[in-house]
């Protein structure tokens, strides 16, 4: 008997995928710097994604997720990485954070996402990122060790 149609599950997104990303990071921007679709630009440009709820950083939760707003965190990475352009974006919807990546990816040599709570629920924003053949670095702010 033949399964027609059968499609595999996508990936869910985990830990052990982020630490393989990392690993290729290095091979993954000088793939990205050879190809002719990036703008070209003097700096290398990151786009930063943040997720639902992340505009309320250093307000709720703070024993889990520090007293920094996001603004604060922009501006220190701003700061400590004077030779990259950096790119902002934080949405609560998932179709604006979708549409971002789309509309950014000539626009930047690579990606850092923190998908916040859609990291284990949205299958179309885990699409995406493939879907845009950029390197993409998954992160999360909370503190693991608070308990």
């Amino acid at each position: 008997m033949q399964v027609i149609g059968h499609r595999r599950r996508p990936k869910k997104w985990g830990t052990r995928d982020i630490f393989l990303k990392k690993k290729r990071y290095a091979q993954d921007m000088e793939l990205a710097d050879s190809k002719m679709h990036l703008c070209s630009m003097e700096k290398r440009t990151i786009g930063i994604l943040q997720g639902p709820n992340l505009n309320l950083l250093g307000e709720r939760e703070t024993d889990i997720y520090g007293n920094d707003t996001l603004d604060s965190i922009h501006q220190y990475i701003v700061q400590s990485f004077p030779e990259i352009t950096f790119c902002f974006f934080q949405s609560n919807k998932e179709g604006e954070m979708i549409d971002w990546i789309h509309d950014m990816r000539k626009m930047v040599h690579g990606f850092i996402i923190n998908p916040a709570g859609y990291s284990h629920t949205s299958v179309a924003l885990r699409d995406a990122i493939p879907s845009v053949s950029l390197p993409t670095i998954e992160v999360h702010s909370s503190n693991i060790v608070t308990g």
